[in-house]
Order: structure tokens, then C-alpha cells, then sequence
């Protein structure tokens, strides 16, 4: 017997941040209400010129979040470890064997891996 792939709701793994550098994230697919949270113990700062986000899940599907919208920030201290949380409205997730690039007219010649 053969189990097919359950649809994913969510998606967590490792988003690359404008500057580069790159912090764990989580895309939690609810319509409306969908959001992606960047987690770092450093602080996040996007002022998201791009407004397009890309990551690898853990399950090594690429995530392309387009269209972003900072919705909030924040941070909490345990255990003397401070974690900065960093909110966005994507308004497209496209999630596949390849980065999306929303700039380019035709994907084909602009594929981002």
C-alpha cells in the first residue's frame, strides 16, 4: 500500500533574509489569516524592499512567500535566551520543487533554486 503525501497546512524550515544571512521560519496556510513567523535570536529587522520571501522546509519543499506584509514584532526572554518574533501576511504562497521569482514576466528562464 501505497500513502499519499497529506496536504500540508504548515511549512517550517529555513527562510533567507534579504541581507542574506538566514533564520528558521514557520508558514501556517489559513486562508485570510495566514501568516509567516521568522524566529531568530538576533533581531529581526525587514524593511522588506522585495517583499518576497524565499525557504526550504524540512521536508525540502521550496517556499516562496510573495507579497508580504509586516504585520508585527516582538520578543520573549526564557531561560535567559532571548527570541525575536517577526510577523507577515504573505499574500501568495507557492510551494514546490523551486523558488518562484514573482519579478520575472516568464518563469521558465528565471527560476530561483
Amino acid at each position: 500500500m501505497i500513502k499519499a503525501r497529506k496536504k500540508a497546512s504548515s511549512f517550517h524550515g529555513s527562510f533567507v533574509l534579504p541581507n542574506g544571512g538566514s533564520v528558521f521560519g514557520e508558514v501556517h496556510l489559513k486562508g485570510p489569516a495566514t501568516v509567516l513567523t521568522l524566529k531568530s535570536t538576533s533581531t529581526i529587522d525587514l524593511d522588506l524592499e522585495r517583499r518576497h520571501l524565499h525557504g526550504v522546509s524540512v521536508d525540502n519543499d521550496y517556499v516562496t512567500c510573495v507579497d508580504c506584509i509586516h504585520s508585527s514584532g516582538r520578543h520573549r526572554t526564557q531561560g535567559g535566551v532571548t527570541t525575536f518574533y517577526w510577523d507577515a501576511f504573505p499574500h501568495y504562497v507557492v510551494v514546490g520543487g523551486t523558488h518562484l521569482d514573482p519579478e520575472c514576466p516568464r518563469q521558465r528562464n528565471c527560476r530561483r533554486h
